[in-house]
């Protein structure tokens, strides 16, 4: 994807190295202020919030984004919602396939 925006001819790798901590530095506040033991960011149900947090952490996945610990949270998420997870999230996991039917992958 970095050919597509960025226009290089190689990645930027302590741009991503950098980035990518960043990332792991999110995803520790959410599991220790936010989740802070509970199974949900408002507590024990399932809200908006999750979804934009899981979405973000399914986006990023895509990007190549390891998110093995947040498995749980994601699989949580995914079985309090399974009417729109699955929705939400569809689109998402399909860039990859869609980049490379428009040649631009």
């Amino acid at each position: 994807m970095w050919k597509l925006f960025f226009r290089l001819k190689a990645p930027n790798e302590q741009l991503i190295a950098e980035a990518e901590k960043a990332h792991e530095q999110q995803k520790d506040l959410v599991r220790k202020y936010f989740l802070a033991g509970k199974p949900f960011i408002g507590g024990e149900s399932v809200s908006i919030a999750d979804l934009m947090c899981v979405c973000t952490l399914e986006q990023t996945a895509v990007a190549g984004a390891d998110h093995g610990t947040s498995k749980e949270y994601m699989e949580r998420v995914r079985q309090a919602t399974l009417a729109v997870y699955d929705e939400l999230t569809e689109d998402c996991k399909n860039i990859p396939e869609t980049l490379k039917a428009m040649k631009m992958l």
